[in-house]
């Protein structure tokens, strides 16, 4: 009782507040200590969610909200395992890579996700898999486009059978691009996700699904190009930094944060649109943290903005 008088006071979060947190993400803890962890947690991000949302502006920079989420009992290092990314600097000089010129001339707004060419956001868990979700997430549009089905390909699958990444320790959307071009893809039904390292192996009741190459575009990409390849060919893989704290909480808006590394990148996410909304310029990504993060899994992220967080440092896209 002491510690939730602890946390009114100081972080103006309430008992009530820390109940109806615990009941809608379903929150359960394995220790009274843990849970006191747990609840700190959730009072100072509150407090600062709570700040950041009062200072919300029509001004030069676009805005965006913050809010609760499955995460908000987590510290900003304890949430790292929710990144991935690792070996995106890999030397593809000896890759088999097919060369691809996008045309000139894009629209003001494309939305893949509303098109129906792109699957809803799933959560990676506790498991680094980012990478793998990036790389799935591609595939799965490109054989939607082609095929006019859309088909939930297995996260699991390439994590498991990916020689060149890690699993849940990271990895690298375009390694795993180029992993495929032997491995395929099976259904996410009948190779389910376990959001931990498992075995690779064959479902032979399963069709599996193989690309034929896939272009990647490395270092400093301009959005310009960048947004020719998405207008033009679907979504793409990107990687960016995704450590600032509003990142970790975003709730809907356009998200820009000078402080977002465009040199650092430390997760993967898949480009599937951009548009302009109240005059802001911006980005429309999916994220792997599941519905409850930002848009139903989705982010708005400013676009002609010096290259925000990097997403146009590292892109790729699968060709079947």
């Amino acid at each position: 009782m002491h510690l939730y008088r602890f946390l009114s006071l100081v972080y103006g979060a309430s008992l009530a507040e820390w109940s109806q947190f615990k009941e809608q993400f379903g929150k359960e803890y394995r220790s009274t200590s843990a849970e006191e962890i747990a609840l700190l947690n959730f009072g100072r991000n509150s407090r600062t969610i709570t700040e950041h949302n009062k200072r919300l502006h029509d001004g030069d920079s676009p805005s965006y909200r913050m809010a609760v989420n499955p995460w908000s009992d987590k510290s900003h290092e304890e949430f790292r395992q929710y990144y991935g990314l690792y070996g995106d600097s890999y030397d593809f000089t000896s890759d088999r890579i097919l060369n691809y010129v996008p045309e000139r001339g894009t629209p003001a707004n494309v939305d893949w996700n509303k098109a129906g060419f792109v699957t809803p956001s799933r959560d990676q868990k506790g498991c680094g898999s980012c990478w793998a979700f990036a790389a799935v997430g591609a595939i799965e549009a490109r054989v939607s486009k082609s095929t006019g089905n859309l088909t939930a390909l297995s996260v699991q699958n390439l994590i498991d059978c990916s020689d060149t990444n890690f699993g849940c320790s990271g990895g690298s959307p375009i390694l795993a691009l180029r992993d495929l071009l032997s491995i395929g893809l099976h259904t996410a039904d009948s190779y389910p996700y376990l959001a931990r390292d498992g075995i690779c192996h064959r479902v032979n009741s399963s069709r599996l699904y193989q690309i034929s190459g896939f272009y990647r575009e490395e270092y400093y990409l301009s959005e310009e190009r960048l947004k020719e390849m998405v207008a033009i060919i679907g979504p793409v893989t990107a990687t960016i930094d995704a450590s600032p704290f509003g990142f970790m909480h975003y709730r809907d808006g356009i998200f820009y944060d000078p402080a977002c590394n465009p040199d650092s990148p430390n997760h993967a996410v898949l480009v599937v649109g951009f548009g302009i909304e109240n005059g802001f310029e911006y980005w429309l990504i999916k994220n792997s943290w599941g519905p409850d993060w930002g848009i139903d899994g989705f982010m708005k992220i400013a676009r002609n903005r010096n290259n925000t967080c990097g997403i146009a440092n590292s892109n790729a896209f699968p060709i079947l």
